[in-house]
């Protein structure tokens, strides 16, 4: 985590809501990015550039990351 504690993460912190009330707390996409930035592993950078992407995206269309955009195939609805 590059030396960053959860509380430096707050703000990036959202809550996925279960249809039974239970939250599911994750690291929206610039947390995300912040938290792997400086890693030496492929897979890093590969999510870097990925969630980089996403982000940028939802900030031009004013919307928020879905965990279905990170899922390679989302569930049908």
């Amino acid at each position: 985590m590059g030396g960053r504690k959860y509380r430096d993460m707050a703000d990036h912190i959202r809550y996925h809501e279960m249809t039974d009330g239970t939250k599911i707390p994750y690291l929206d996409a610039l947390g995300l990015i912040q938290l792997k930035e400086g890693s030496s592993r492929e897979k890093d950078r590969i999510d870097v550039g990925a969630l980089t992407r996403i982000s940028r995206e939802t900030m031009e269309s004013k919307e928020s990351v879905s965990l279905d955009k990170l899922r390679r195939n989302p569930p049908a609805l």
